[in-house]
């Protein structure tokens, strides 16, 4: 009988490590491109040809509008930033979860490898052991 892995507690910790990590930079990678979606609209509203202007409170409201839009995509190029950052730590964050948990299964792997070599020798010294005793019977027969 084979003994199991002796690290799998620490492989299901490392797998459950990594999927944490993945899933922290899936989230960062959606509020970044979430963040940029918005952006775009703001920018194509603010881009919007305005053909019906009647008076000159239309074009003060236009002006109003137009500096209100700058200040908001500043805010928002400042929160894109701070998002970058976040998909930037989560990405490394991942890597070293994946590089750690890659690190175990080789491990196991090895040790699955070692388990098998040591199965197979188990299994042919019985078959070499049953060979003699069949040829040691059939010489004094």
């Amino acid at each position: 009988m084979t003994r199991g892995f002796p690290l799998a507690g620490l492989k299901r910790l490392r797998d459950l490590t990594e999927a944490g990590a993945a899933g922290r930079l899936a989230v960062a990678n959606a509020d970044l491109a979430r963040s940029r979606s918005q952006s775009a609209s703001i920018r194509q509203d603010a881009t919007a040809a305005r053909e019906d202007l009647a008076t000159g409170a239309d074009l003060l409201a236009i002006a109003a509008s137009r500096a209100s839009n700058r200040g908001l995509l500043l805010e928002l190029q400042a929160h894109q930033a701070h998002l970058q950052r976040e998909v930037d730590r989560a990405e490394q964050e991942h890597r070293q979860a994946r590089r750690e948990a890659a690190m175990v299964e080789k491990l196991e792997l090895r040790h699955t490898a070692a388990a098998a070599r040591t199965e197979l020798a188990a299994e042919q010294s019985r078959l070499d052991e049953a060979a003699q005793r069949s040829h040691q019977g059939g010489r004094s027969a």
